[in-house]
This record gives C-alpha cells, sequence and structure tokens, in this order.
C-alpha cells in the first residue's frame, strides 16, 4: 500500500545555488550518498546512462523532501514537473509558458523550472515546498494515473488533487493542461522531474499500477547509507515518471 510521499527529485549538478535555496528554506540534508550504482531498470527513462550517480535528500518541517540527484551529466531541461515557490532565485529567470497557477518560470541560478507563488498581503510567511503543478495534455489520463498512487480529487476542482506526506504534510498538485507538445520525463533532464512515493507492498503496487502505466521497472535494491531500499518506476500514459520506494 502506497502511504505517502517521500520527495521531489531535483536532477542536476549539487551546485552552491542550489544548495543555498534549500537551506535558506529551512532544509537540511538527512540523507547522502556518492557513486552509487545506477540500476540497470532507470535506463528507459535516462537519456546518457552513466554507471553511478550522487544524491542528497533534504528535508524542512512542513515541506515536501527534495533530493538532488547528479547523473554526472544533464540532457535537456525538465519543464513538466512545477513545485509553486515564493523563495526561488529570481536572478535571470525566464517565463517561457503559462499554468494553471500562472507563468512558468526558469531559474538559471537554480537550474530548474517552478512556478512563482503570487506575493502575500502582510508579510506572511511561506508555507513550504507543498504545492506542485503538473503540466499534462491528457489531464483525464493523468487524473487516472495520480490517483492510482493515492492522490485524492478535489469535490470542487478535478484538477486538484491532495497527498499525504510522510509526516503527514498535505501536498497539492494542480493539472494545468499544456497544448504543445510535451516530451516524456527523463531522469537526467535538469530540473524537477518525478515524485518519489513510499509502499509498504511494493510488489503489490508495481503489479496494480499495470492498469493505468504504459511501462512498469522490476524492482531492483539500493543500499544508500545504512538505508536498504526496494525500489521501482512507473510511466503514465501522458509522460509522468513516479519513483516508488519500499523498505526490503
Amino acid at each position: 500500500m502506497i502511504f505517502g510521499l517521500d520527495h521531489v527529485t531535483l536532477a542536476g549538478a549539487m551546485t552552491a545555488a542550489r544548495i543555498d535555496w534549500l537551506t535558506g528554506a529551512g532544509y537540511r540534508v538527512s540523507m547522502s550518498a556518492d557513486n552509487l550504482d545506477n540500476l540497470e531498470l532507470k535506463r528507459p527513462w535516462l537519456s546518457h546512462f552513466a554507471p553511478t550517480h550522487s544524491l542528497r535528500l533534504f528535508r524542512a518541517p512542513g515541506s515536501a523532501g527534495v533530493e538532488i540527484v547528479d547523473q554526472s551529466a544533464t540532457v535537456g531541461r525538465a519543464d513538466r514537473l512545477l513545485p509553486i515557490l515564493d523563495r526561488a532565485p529570481d536572478v535571470d529567470d525566464t517565463p517561457f509558458a503559462m499554468t494553471s497557477a500562472g507563468p512558468a518560470l526558469w531559474s538559471l541560478r537554480l537550474g530548474a523550472a517552478y512556478v512563482r507563488r503570487p506575493a502575500r498581503a502582510g508579510g506572511e510567511a511561506s508555507d513550504g515546498v507543498r504545492q506542485f503543478v503538473w503540466r499534462t495534455p491528457d489531464p483525464v489520463a493523468a487524473r487516472d494515473f495520480w490517483r492510482q498512487l493515492g492522490f485524492k480529487v478535489d469535490s470542487i476542482n478535478p484538477d486538484c488533487l491532495r497527498f499525504r506526506g510522510i509526516d503527514a504534510v498535505e501536498c497539492t498538485l494542480w493539472l494545468s493542461v499544456a497544448p504543445e507538445a510535451v516530451a516524456p520525463v527523463r531522469l537526467d533532464a535538469e530540473g524537477f522531474t518525478c515524485f518519489a512515493v513510499v509502499t509498504t507492498s511494493i510488489a503489490d503496487d508495481v503489479a496494480a499500477l499495470g492498469a493505468t502505466a504504459v511501462r512498469v521497472s522490476e524492482i531492483g535494491h539500493i543500499t544508500p547509507g545504512a538505508h536498504a531500499l526496494r525500489v521501482a518506476f512507473a510511466e503514465a500514459a501522458d509522460g509522468a515518471v513516479v519513483e516508488l520506494i519500499g523498505l526490503r
């Protein structure tokens, strides 16, 4: 059973600008690993398969976890999954598309696409990284896929889906129709690429995802640090990719 959202993946180099943004937003490193073997099961979602990768997992109270994954090289830009931020670096930001939550921006300093949260009256504090936009050409298919993962569709707005994080923080995913052709997600494209969800029965969930996913990987085993994990990936009809994490 999928019981929580663990983190969102931010692919690319571990630059000082990225780390400064995360630490400035209250994040701290909870897991660090270098030279981890890349599992063969990830190959369909990598434009350039590298033998190893490194990662840093950051967590902050009241926010989704953010995992920086350095595949040693990035190919293109990831612009499908957009966090809604108000503390992202805003130097040299470039608008490139409209979403249901406003213009999508590309931050050169952050090396990622995002949507800026509207300014708040009275200097109200940030509520962390807990809202996201998913740009999709097919919101109906997208809705079916995310519901299979445990997201709940809002009773009033069907393009708003909510999910609990592993620390009970509620995250919101807004579906936004992308009228232009959009490419499938690649895990080594620079930017935010996918969610990682935690499951207590990864084999059952991988089997169940066959009803809505167009591709589901085998289950692999990794040991980042002292953590023994089972992992798998699934791809939706509209190109979304999700990582499933289960304890061995």
